[in-house]
């Protein structure tokens, strides 16, 4: 595989397994705001933005900022306590920084919420920014979140990769013109640009 200097990563579906916790998360906010959530729907609604699933559901009753807030209330309940590393993640991540090689996380979630489920399983202190969707005006696939991981190096794009599970972490690794590293944990095979796919995160360190 080529070689990089700077890895950024996603966080949920990537490095975290947050399925449980997604489950509850959705079921229960969309029921408070009275909507009826399908659990065959998560898998989709995690491949999107917040704001094409609300969009999914808007039938003027609410807000974009109601729903977001819905969410963020369910997920300080729900989230943390359900959700853990993959198996692959610590290896990998060790394996990294033994190479000494600077790691990054850009994800949908709170700052303050990544930070403390990376705390959690003692994962924190290997990366060196965590942008989250406070930290950002512009969520993916907007690239604001990759050009704030790649603002505190010196490293040029052609040498910087970004790993996500989703097709908008795809996207905005196109639109930050940098490598995308497509980690198909499902095996879904999606047509999305990128650069690699992978079945597992241990497959960077080939």
């Amino acid at each position: 595989m080529k070689q990089y200097s700077l890895f950024i990563f996603d966080l949920d579906g990537t490095l975290m397994d947050s399925t449980v916790g997604e489950k509850v998360c959705y079921t229960h906010a969309l029921n408070k705001l009275g909507y009826k959530f399908n659990p065959k729907d998560l898998n989709k609604f995690l491949k999107e933005s917040f704001k094409t699933t609300f969009e999914r559901f808007d039938d003027g009753r609410y807000k974009y900022s109601d729903f977001i807030k819905a969410f963020s209330d369910e997920a300080r309940e729900s989230m943390d306590d359900n959700t853990i590393p993959f198996a692959d993640t610590r290896p990998t991540i060790l394996a990294l920084i033994d190479k000494g090689i600077p790691l990054c996380i850009a994800t949908r979630k709170s700052e303050e919420r990544a930070c403390a489920v990376l705390k959690n399983y003692g994962l924190y202190q290997y990366f060196d920014h965590i942008i989250g969707e406070d930290s950002v005006i512009h969520n993916k696939p907007d690239p604001e979140c990759l050009f704030q991981c790649m603002s505190y190096y010196d490293i040029p794009k052609e040498n910087t990769v970004f790993i996500g599970d989703t097709p908008n972490d795809m996207y905005a690794a196109k639109a930050a013109e940098i490598d995308g590293i497509f980690l198909d944990r499902n095996n879904e095979c999606l047509n999305i640009p990128y650069v690699k796919r992978m079945t597992t995160l241990t497959e960077l360190l080939k």
